[in-house]
């Protein structure tokens, strides 16, 4: 049998549990009822209200007196106050929508204006209240610090955006253009950037632990001292890219694109992590050059390398 205080508990969770239910379908009917019906029914049931709580109407037939009309006038400033109260929680999601669609428009207004003090207000504000900015066109634009966790960017157009030190984590980024832009010391832990175009794009220092780079461009791209931990980088583009002093920690870089790229002092690589991938003329972390082959199999990879490094010993 279960104790009186596990019972007491779970009543007053099914309850909260039904209030909470009640509360959302009174919310939601509220908003979407037409003004004029809001306010007949209001004034209706505050009248009533105020007719049953006067202790001089006593008798059915004072219903049908002028006390009625004496009592309704005296208490037309509450019921226009409590009025008020009402129309103005009911109107709120409006306001919402309209202060995001100026927003919006502030965004697009000052698209050409690099150093404009106002758009990282208006992004945040935007992203704190969860307003989807896919297809959101904003090249060059200066957003150095900005804090937009968690934002919708998909599709999005932020070439040559400088956004150092930007908060960028668990952004839902699909393909994205960051192409040329600025993400040094930046945090985009947990990213999804699948199919992101990272080209020549600095991501010095940055924090990309766990994030999603499948398919992503990032050719030329500088990746030094970058935390790459636990990312996701199968068939990415890494070609030319300068991952120096990286940390390649469980880095899953099946089948990417390593061609030119220089990998001299990262650390934690395995030959797992590279299968599949193409190394052509690629700078290990220890400073070996792979050269021209490919290999079929990490085997034939880690035999090739064991034969370079002895001939180049003799």
């Amino acid at each position: 049998m279960k104790s009186p205080v596990f019972q007491l508990r779970r009543f007053i969770n099914r309850c909260l549990r039904r209030f909470g239910r009640t509360k959302q379908c009174v919310m939601s009917n509220l908003h979407r009822s037409p003004s004029w019906v809001v306010c007949g029914v209001s004034v209706t049931l505050l009248g009533e209200i105020a007719l049953y709580s006067d202790p001089t109407l006593t008798q059915p037939s004072d219903l049908l007196s002028r006390k009625v009309l004496a009592i309704l006038f005296d208490r037309a400033e509450s019921i226009a106050t409590i009025m008020v109260v009402i129309l103005f929680y009911k109107e709120a999601p409006n306001r919402k929508l309209h202060r995001q669609k100026e927003l919006l428009k502030m965004l697009d207004t000052t698209a050409h204006i690099p150093n404009s003090q106002t758009r990282p207000w208006a992004l945040e504000t935007l992203v704190a209240e969860d307003v989807s900015l896919t297809r959101a066109v904003l090249p060059n634009v200066h957003l150095v610090g900005v804090n937009i966790n968690n934002a919708d960017l998909r599709d999005s157009n932020f070439e040559g955006a400088n956004l150092e030190s930007a908060k960028l984590s668990q952004i839902r980024a699909q393909n994205i253009n960051l192409c040329t832009a600025n993400l040094q010391n930046a945090d985009l832990s947990k990213a999804n950037l699948w199919k992101a175009n990272l080209s020549k794009t600095n991501l010095q220092y940055a924090n990309l632990a766990k994030s999603k780079l499948s398919y992503a461009n990032l050719e030329n791209a500088n990746l030094q001292h970058a935390d790459l931990t636990r990312t996701y980088m199968w068939r990415a583009n890494l070609k030319g890219a300068k991952l120096m002093d990286t940390n390649l920690q469980n880095v899953v870089l099946w089948e990417a694109n390593l061609e030119n790229a220089d990998l001299s002092g990262a650390t934690n690589l395995t030959f797992k992590q590279l299968k599949g991938a193409n190394l052509i003329n690629t700078r290990m972390p220890d400073g070996f050059i792979t050269g021209q082959a490919r290999w079929s199999s990490l085997r034939e990879l880690r035999k090739s390398l064991n034969s370079l490094k002895r001939l180049s010993n003799e």
